[in-house]
């Protein structure tokens, strides 16, 4: 059973908000890494504004990541083994490519990487957590109480109608 108690709208910003504090965590992780770095290299104001650009050329990272993740832990089949491939081709391909570039591309293609790893781990984390809540919901007693009542009000209303109580089933052919 599917709990429709959040919108459609409601379910974007909620992904939204995970991905966006997953960018911030990645954020923070990142900027301790270049500070770490930076107490044994001299910074220039080049780095800074290459790591600001990372930053920003990242989030969409962050978004993808939270969104294959959540997607990926809904699921009851396993779909780890045709994800991981996917997300580790989409890394290497990016990262072959920026690497290519040199310069401030190396950077944010650490960064990409960092913020896709990161925000992938979030989505997985939420989409568990929001399957074994429905889980939950569904095998509630209220949940249970519901079904009954509205299979009564079915039965109720056929009766009413004058068919009969049970529907019937369609006919299936025997196996010789």
């Amino acid at each position: 059973m599917i709990d429709y108690s959040y919108s459609a709208a409601t379910s974007a910003l909620i992904m939204i908000a995970v991905a966006l504090c997953s960018f911030l965590v990645s954020a923070a992780i990142i900027l301790l890494l270049f500070w770490v770095v930076g107490l044994f290299l001299r910074w220039r104001d080049v780095n800074k504004v290459a790591l600001a650009q990372a930053l920003f050329f990242g989030f969409p990272f962050a978004v993808l990541g939270v969104t294959v993740g959540f997607v990926t832990s809904l699921s009851r089949e396993s779909a780890v083994g045709a994800v991981l491939p996917a997300i580790l081709s989409l890394v290497g391909g990016v990262g072959v490519y920026l690497v290519s570039r040199g310069g401030r591309s190396a950077i944010t293609s650490a960064v990409s990487v960092v913020m896709l790893c990161v925000s992938f781990s979030a989505g997985i984390g939420y989409g568990s957590r929001a399957r074994v809540e429905n889980e939950q919901i569904s095998l509630s007693w209220r949940a249970q109480v519901a079904s009954a009542t509205r299979e009564a009000n079915i039965k109720k209303y056929r009766k009413s109608i004058g068919l009969d109580d049970t529907p019937s089933q369609p006919a299936v052919a025997k196996a010789q």
